[in-house]
């Protein structure tokens, strides 16, 4: 503990084989993959500034329009249990990011590893549309302890909205996920200079799915 924060755990492993019973659960992996995905955005704000003479009246105005627009044509996803690892975290403050570990298991290695569920909306789209405006306004009075008054109106309005379909299925234990899972994997890990920009190497680089294979799956 340091100050009232957990900054490190283990968690011994508890699992003793695969079978729902005599299994623990210690971590999942995500393998997403989106293809083609990107994000456009406008945006568009004219000003204006007047002065009305000889009352010393001044306005201040601004409108604007913003646009965004993104889009994921499809995506390939896999969703992986990995068990009896047992695992481990401490923390590092702010200065270097976490370190995890699973003790009693190699996470560069897929076997053993259990398929959750393959999900996801393909293809999706997101749009949205912002408009705004404001008038500031300014009378100088100039006359005894008041100087000027201000004053102003504002507005905005958002119109968000996504569209999706082709939620992916879900496949539980059985001969469905034994057929699906064999052969997905031929020995494809993390590339070995993951993770060396945050100055913390991961011990052992997790296996990873390559695009093809994470289709097959979905």
């Amino acid at each position: 503990m340091n100050n009232g924060t957990l900054t490190s755990a283990v968690f011994p492993n508890l699992g003793t084989g695969l079978t729902p019973e005599t299994r623990h659960q210690y971590a999942i992996v995500d393998e997403i993959y989106r293809p083609g995905t990107y994000l456009r955005d406008r945006v568009l704000q004219p000003r204006r500034q007047s002065t009305v003479r000889p009352i010393d009246l001044s306005f201040n105005g601004q409108v604007g329009y913003t646009r965004g627009h993104g889009k994921t044509p499809k995506q390939d996803v896999f969703e992986g249990d990995v068990f009896n690892t047992g695992a481990s975290y401490t923390f590092h403050g702010i200065s270097s990011p976490v370190d995890v570990s699973f003790p009693n298991g190699n996470p560069s290695n897929f076997a053993g590893t259990s398929l959750d569920w393959i999900f996801g909306a393909s293809p999706a789209k997101t749009e949205d549309k912002e408009g705004y405006g404001k008038i500031d306004g300014l009378y100088q009075l100039d006359n005894g302890p008041w100087s000027s008054l201000k004053f102003g109106l504002r507005y905005a309005r958002a119109r968000p909205r996504t569209r999706s379909s082709g939620a992916g299925s879900e496949f539980r234990a059985g001969s469905v996920q034994r057929r699906k899972l064999a052969g997905q994997w031929n020995g494809e890990t993390y590339p070995s200079n993951f993770g060396e920009r945050t100055r913390r190497q991961l011990s052992t680089h997790p296996w990873m799915l390559v695009t093809g294979r994470a289709r097959a799956l979905g």
